[in-house]
């Protein structure tokens, strides 16, 4: 019968940090090119020029912090009162307003995507057997649960349904949720209860967490682990060795 080599969980949580690192880069870079593209800077300067027009005509500065708010005058609060009415009702502060949040929300939507594409997806495919480059370094590997190789329809299941949407963009969805007047409570319940989830199926026995489970796929080591090419290469072998097991004992 077929042992399953399974990934110790310092290698896996090794391989988890490293990825984490990479796609965070790469995430980044994503996220300047695609800001570059929409013109992300120009509508940011085109705001802070109308911002600092509106502290010129009232003589006093918009964006203050509490500390600095706490040493104004009666008189000066006043001024910042008004100056914020008046900027909080001009229709071009408020349409570049609106451009900045939306322009945000697509990058955060579309640049972990794209790392996420690259980085889960296609360089598994690239060096076969679903290891990613924190996978490939330390040694580990992905298989389908009946030690055939993963097949890309189940990469993709583990990659993006997995480890993206559910593991990643969910999460950040309500983290945008709690910071922009969603129901808090709600969201932090969502959050923790995956981050619960996964970490439970982290410690039980076949350390298999939501995207394995998604998937059928397991985390092995790549130094022991037998993975066969097709579902009939991993009977055959199945067979033959309990055929040599029967012939020993006889």
């Amino acid at each position: 019968m077929l042992d399953l080599q399974k990934a110790s969980l310092g290698k896996r949580i090794s391989a988890f940090l490293l990825d984490v690192i990479l796609f965070v880069i790469l995430a980044t870079g994503a996220a300047l090119l695609i800001s570059a593209i929409v013109g992300f800077d120009g509508y940011l300067a085109e705001f802070e020029a109308l911002e600092i027009e509106y502290s010129e005509n009232y003589g006093i500065k918009l964006d203050l912090s509490e500390e600095e708010k706490a040493k104004l005058t009666q008189e000066d609060l006043a001024k910042m009162e008004a100056a914020n009415e008046a900027f909080s009702k001009d229709e071009r502060a408020i349409s570049l307003y609106g451009m900045l949040i939306s322009l945000i929300l697509v990058m955060l939507s579309i640049a972990p995507l794209v790392s996420a594409f690259v980085l889960e997806f296609l360089v598994p495919l690239f060096l076969s057997n679903g290891q990613t480059v924190g996978k490939k370094i330390f040694g580990i590997g992905v298989m389908m649960t009946n030690s055939v190789k993963i097949t890309g329809l189940a990469l993709f299941a583990r990659s993006i349904l997995g480890k993206y949407v559910v593991e990643t963009a969910v999460p950040l969805v309500m983290f945008l949720l709690m910071l922009f007047g969603g129901d808090g409570f709600v969201s932090a319940l969502v959050i923790l209860g995956i981050l619960a989830v996964n970490v439970i199926f982290l410690f039980k026995g076949r350390r298999m967490i939501i995207h394995d489970y998604l998937s059928y796929t397991v985390c092995v080591d790549m130094s022991s682990q037998m993975i066969f090419d097709t579902p009939e290469a991993a009977e055959e072998y199945k067979k033959r060795m309990i055929e040599q097991r029967l012939d020993t004992t006889q």
